[in-house]
């Protein structure tokens, strides 16, 4: 037979009114006076900690998955240019000239200034073979974004004519306003799921489901990923890119109070 928690407390916070009130005419008798008294009504969250029966035994957990899939709609290109000079000042000057070109020569292909921004600037100190310095090298990487998918292999030959000598990686991934929506639409499926397996086993078990008592989630958002060789880009006439479908995962945890 199931305790009677409703009972059970009332049965309690009739016990602790009865001792502090004698507690408090003993104190009384003694002095005379009255004396401070602290009352402690036990509640129910005290009767589950007592107990440790209310939620390890009248509850059940779910884990229900979900996904979400839909075409990239935004192409991140990491590119940049490589410089050497026997003075660092002329290897930097040459790079940052090199580079300027590249960005202008973007610029005029209808890619915003807001869409490209400086993802690192390196200077190195290199060597010949027996360890003795022979110069500088500096490395200026650039990161493009785009939405325009169709113009990514020809922003990848447009940066290459203009002096871009690093083509580092392309990425697909989603804009936010579409991770947003791909997000719900994953995290609804798998609290469907967990819903439906809930039911079950309810249904087999002959139990009642009374509502829920936590949930936990967890998301995974892969993207596309292409990293591509200068020379294998400078061997096409036009690079050819095709962006792919980008699936958002999800899965909660549903603890459900039973009955």
């Amino acid at each position: 037979m199931k305790p009677d928690w409703r009972q059970m407390e009332v049965l309690l916070i009739c016990i602790s009114i009865i001792a502090s009130a004698l507690i408090l005419a003993q104190g009384l008798r003694r002095g005379g006076s009255a004396m401070e008294v602290s009352l402690s009504t036990p509640t129910l969250s005290t009767l589950t900690r007592m107990s440790g029966e209310l939620v390890s035994g009248e509850t059940i957990t779910v884990t229900g998955f979900g996904e979400a899939s839909g075409k990239a709609d935004l192409a991140v290109i990491a590119l940049g240019v490589e410089t050497e000079d026997t003075s660092a000042g002329d290897a930097v000057q040459e790079n940052a000239m090199r580079m300027s070109n590249v960005i202008e020569a973007l610029k005029n292909l209808g890619v915003d200034e807001d869409s490209m921004e400086t993802s690192s600037f390196q200077v190195y100190r290199i060597y010949d073979d027996q360890g003795n310095p022979k110069g500088y090298r500096v490395i200026n990487s650039l990161k493009v974004k785009t939405m325009k998918l169709d113009q990514v292999g020809r922003i990848i030959d447009i940066a290459i004519e203009a002096g871009a000598n690093k083509v580092e990686s392309i990425h697909f991934t989603l804009s936010d306003e579409r991770m947003e929506s791909l997000k719900k639409e994953a995290y609804l499926e798998a609290v469907r799921d967990a819903e439906e397996k809930a039911k079950l086993i309810a249904e087999e078990l002959g139990i009642e489901i009374t509502g829920v008592y936590s949930v936990s989630e967890s998301l995974y958002r892969p993207y596309t990923y292409y990293d591509m060789g200068l020379k294998a880009i400078a061997e096409a006439a036009s690079t050819p890119i095709i962006e792919g479908t980008i699936t958002i995962s999800a899965s909660v945890q549903i603890i459900y109070n039973i009955d």
